[in-house]
């Protein structure tokens, strides 16, 4: 997800005060509540951007979603987000609340594709491999993705490592069909 620089302002403003006040693993933890019910719900994303909707409306109706699980501080960047009218980039300042908090904490995020669920031996292998190249703290997305055939792909930012049997063959097929032309 592309996140929008005022996003990030918000949450750059949002990290500094949890910081100031020694609560950023509680707001970490809002911020990800409030990311996985916008990222999980469509409906809640079209009523954050549908301009036609009162502010009243739609703090009373995030106010019931939120209000009883969240920290003050994080309710008071969603009246400010309301007020602004900018609640639409509600999700995105979670989760840039989150990447801000990883980089200063050295956390990288890593996804892993495979077709055959590695054991949790192997995952722990992984984990510790990942985190000894990169120097950080690796948190693993796993994600089944039978059309891979065996093997699996790792994603670190930018970065893909491709040991998938599918891969194979196609590097396979490319040169077979690059050699007979």
């Amino acid at each position: 997800m592309l996140i929008p620089k005022a996003a990030k302002r918000y949450a750059q403003a949002l990290y500094r005060q949890a910081e100031e006040e020694g609560v950023l693993e509680k707001v970490l933890e809002d911020t990800r509540l409030i990311s996985s019910m916008v990222n999980q719900s469509r409906e809640l994303q079209v009523f954050l951007k549908n301009q036609i909707i009162s502010k009243q409306k739609k703090k009373d109706v995030l106010d019931n979603i939120f209000s009883s699980s969240l920290r003050e501080m994080t309710v008071n960047m969603i009246d400010l987000l309301l007020h602004k009218r900018r609640e639409e980039l509600l999700g995105a300042v979670a989760e840039s609340f989150a990447e801000i908090y990883n980089e200063h904490h050295g956390i990288i995020k890593a996804e892993v594709r495979f077709s055959l669920k590695p054991d949790d031996k192997q995952v722990s292998e992984l984990k510790k491999a990942l985190e000894k190249k990169t120097g950080k703290t690796v948190e693993l997305n796993l994600v089944e993705d039978k059309s891979l055939i065996g093997g699996l792909t790792i994603r670190v930012g930018d970065t893909v490592i491709d040991g998938s049997v599918k891969n194979k063959i196609q590097k396979l097929d490319a040169l077979f069909h690059g050699t007979a032309a």
